[in-house]
């Protein structure tokens, strides 16, 4: 009877041992892939990036600009050398896709445009993920760069805006102002320049 009660107790540790085993999680579709884009004055970069454990099908990897029109530029955007897999070629780490705005320029010129990414992926767990798109739609393939300007560039744009009447009250004031600190001399020819440079002065002459 006291073998029988061993071993009983003997199974149930046994049992128990096999659930507080930590088991393998399943990734969700957000978890498992993360694809994001950024557009600069070179291009439009697609990071892919890939969940612990997740692969891509290297042949389900499509990169198509959909609208203005439809054209399929995936052989003409670069990625990392496929890894076979279970005898099938794969990408097993994340990576970037890169379109350069002379491409973009070539196929739709200025227009405003949407890029859509297809793929399929798998878990190393043996499960497979339905087909999945991302579409990613820019205003224009030319972003302009905001220059960022100096106080005094500032002072001068405003400057320049603005009538006679306003550009000497300004001079006026920025005078007072800048009297007030050692800036004043690099402003001064600055200021001038504006004044002089005004037409309706020059008329008043």
């Amino acid at each position: 009877m006291q073998h029988i009660i061993r071993g009983f107790f003997i199974l149930l540790f046994c049992f128990s041992s096999l659930w507080s085993v930590e088991r393998p999680k399943v990734l969700t579709l957000q978890e498992a892939f993360h694809i994001s884009a950024t557009q600069d004055n070179q291009g439009v970069m697609i990071d892919v990036k890939l969940g612990e454990g997740i692969y891509l099908y290297d042949d389900k990897i499509k990169l198509i600009i959909s609208s203005p029109k439809i054209i399929d530029i995936t052989s003409f955007v670069e990625r990392p050398k496929a890894q076979i897999y279970h005898d099938t070629l794969t990408q097993r780490h994340s990576f970037t896709l890169f379109v350069p705005n002379l491409l973009l320029e070539n196929e739709i010129k200025k227009e405003p445009f949407t890029l859509k990414l297809s793929y399929q992926g798998c878990s190393e767990l043996g499960i497979c993920y339905q087909p999945m798109t991302n579409e990613f739609h820019f205003n224009t393939n030319t972003p302009l760069n905001k220059t960022a300007l100096s106080e005094q560039d500032a002072i001068a744009a405003q400057l320049m805006q603005g009538n006679v009447f306003w550009v000497l009250l300004s001079f006026f004031g920025f005078g007072l102002l800048l009297s007030l600190t050692p800036c004043i001399f690099p402003m001064i020819p600055i200021l001038s320049s504006i004044i002089v440079s005004q037409p309706s002065l020059k008329n008043e002459r």
